[in-house]
């Protein structure tokens, strides 16, 4: 026989009218009563009439959910958390999808209202005189929107994109690309205004591409925007997008972050299982689920209080694999005209003549004989099976950063070469150098200051550890940036092959060392830094009084030329 609230009270001690009270209005009885009878009732199974308690309370211990989608991946961790909640609380929860329609939004609400206690309202696409009368008709609770004279529970759209903007500022980037979401969008419009305040005051730039439906899709459709608006990272609006960002960025080619960097917000689940794993803001969706719930009580326990209770949660960067340091630009300087820029670069033709002048840059000073009487140089496929590769870079900062960086570029560029993270264990070692400059402040000629090496305690260039490696490994590929060309002179005695690299990106180099073109043999822009070898050999790699060997144009008849870098030539 089913117990009946006649035999809860009788073990509890206390007439049924208290059991129901405790049960469903438990604000009427102290705690001490509540606890007993709930533990009761828990311990003889007994399990309260719904409708019978409805007619004694006026309530039906339900609450509506009405969220805009329910395959964005966000809303499903909000759905379980307002679900456990409710569990937890004695209500059930009913949940409704509005197909990001604001008409069926409102009538969803209206509908749900006849059936409920009151309405959870998630991310809502009405305006807010829409959402107003919604609350003048039912009790409303509000998530990520915030509706004056309604409680909601929001989250810091603007510190989000804040730590966004300081993060990738970090890294070097100064021109960043935002793919808005959905215009009726509260978070949307939030997002893109933190985006741009922050940006403003660190004095970057931000390309806006334009709004986009919040789905996979979306992302993939702005893809090809972001890439013309010459960004060096892009911001979508939330995860999802992103996601579809990355996969079009992979099927034309663009590096991820070597070439473009991507962040995307809200912190669902797949972002840390995509390939790069996405950088992102993650969003508190479970303790903003838990947070509407008890606001929603709050409000149904006391529908006295004031209604415009708000709580707004704290969000936190999670930094992936999708973002890194400002990638080499394809057009160096001057780069007055990005979108231009990129429109040249995606031009197979103008981008194998900008490679060519590339891998022309790159000056193979020495080459010796290594094993069987074979120069070092170049390492061929079948030579490259055994070859063990140790990677370390020597510049003034970030030298650690940088090493991982090249280590990474290099796995990706040529992964027939087998990278290892000790130099007790390769066979080969490739150095990359780069030393800084200073100006000569004794010098008073009329062309200008001379150019000088700094020492070794002001360029953070461990030339002790330079040699070190030389001595541990048996072939070693030195590259030193023709920035400075006099600390050769110290470090490439022991060395078996030297290279050396002006303004030129480290995939020419490594086609050098791979054998795929053949490297010219004098310095480029008449920098002697050893003289021997510039008479040894001839080349065709311009010089600053040499002219522009290699110039293109494009459609608009815009002249684009090798010179210091890539650039705008004149005619």
């Amino acid at each position: 026989m089913p117990t009946t609230i006649r035999d809860v009270a009788k073990a509890a001690g206390v007439s049924p009218a208290t059991v129901s009270r405790a049960l469903s209005m438990s604000e009427l009885v102290t705690p001490a009563t509540r606890e007993r009878v709930r533990a009761v009732a828990a311990r003889l199974g007994y399990a309260p009439n719904r409708a019978a308690r409805g007619l004694i309370t006026g309530r039906t211990g339900n609450v509506g959910l009405v969220v805009p989608d329910l395959l964005n991946p966000i809303f499903p961790s909000v759905i379980k958390a307002i679900q456990a909640r409710g569990r937890e609380t004695d209500y059930a929860v009913f949940i409704a999808d509005t197909d990001e329609n604001a008409a069926a939004e409102r009538d969803l609400v209206r509908a749900l209202a006849k059936q409920v206690d009151g309405v959870i309202l998630c991310a809502p696409r009405a305006d807010d005189a829409q959402v107003s009368q919604l609350a003048a008709e039912t009790e409303l609770v509000t998530v990520f929107r915030r509706v004056e004279g309604i409680p909601a529970i929001t989250v810091d759209d603007a510190d989000g994109t804040r730590q966004i903007v300081e993060h990738l500022a970090a890294l070097g980037h100064r021109r960043l690309a935002w793919v808005g979401g959905p215009p009726a969008s509260w978070s949307n419009r939030r997002r893109g205004a933190g985006l741009r305040a922050a940006t403003g005051r660190l004095g970057l730039e931000v390309a806006e591409v334009g709004q986009f439906p919040p789905y996979y899709d979306g992302g993939v459709a702005a893809a090809d925007l972001v890439l013309a608006f010459g960004a060096t990272a892009v911001v979508a609006y939330n995860d999802t997008m992103a996601l579809g960002l990355l996969a079009r960025l992979h099927a034309r080619g663009v590096r991820v972050p070597g070439e473009l960097s991507v962040v995307g917000i809200d912190g669902i689940p797949m972002a840390g299982m995509a390939h790069p794993a996405l950088t992102t803001v993650q969003v508190p969706a479970q303790a903003v689920g838990r947070a509407a719930v008890d606001l929603m009580l709050d409000r149904l326990r006391d529908p006295e209080q004031p209604a415009a209770h708000c709580r707004e949660l704290p969000v936190h960067l999670v930094v992936r694999d999708s973002t890194g340091s400002t990638p080499e630009k394809k057009f160096e300087d001057p780069y007055t005209d990005p979108a231009r820029a990129q429109r040249i670069a995606d031009d197979p033709a103008s981008q194998a003549r900008a490679d060519e002048a590339h891998r022309k840059s790159v000056v193979l000073l020495r080459n010796d004989e290594g094993r069987g009487g074979r120069p070092v140089l170049p390492v061929t496929d079948a030579q490259a099976d055994d070859v063990r590769l140790y990677v370390e870079v020597f510049q003034e900062r970030d030298s650690a950063a940088q090493t991982t960086a090249l280590r990474k570029l290099i796995s990706e560029y040529d992964p027939a070469l087998t990278l290892v993270d000790s130099p007790a264990d390769a066979t080969h070692a490739y150095l990359h150098v780069a030393p800084s400059l200073a100006w000569s402040e004794d010098d008073t000629e009329d062309d200008g200051p001379s150019i000088e090496l700094r020492k070794d305690s002001d360029t953070g260039i461990d030339s002790e550890r330079i040699l070190a490696l030389q001595k541990q490994i048996g072939t070693v590929v030195l590259n030193v940036n023709m920035v400075n060309p006099w600390l050769i002179h110290e470090i490439e005695p022991g060395a078996d092959a030297v290279l050396a690299t002006f303004h030129t990106t480290h995939e020419a180099a490594l086609d050098v060392i791979r054998g795929r073109f053949d490297p010219s043999g004098k310095l480029p822009f008449g920098i002697p830094a050893d003289l021997a070898a510039v008479e040894r050999n001839a080349s065709d790699v311009p010089s600053y009084d040499e002219g522009y060997d290699y110039a293109y144009r494009n459609a608009a008849g815009d002249r684009y030329s090798y010179g210091f870098g890539l650039g705008p030539g004149l005619d």
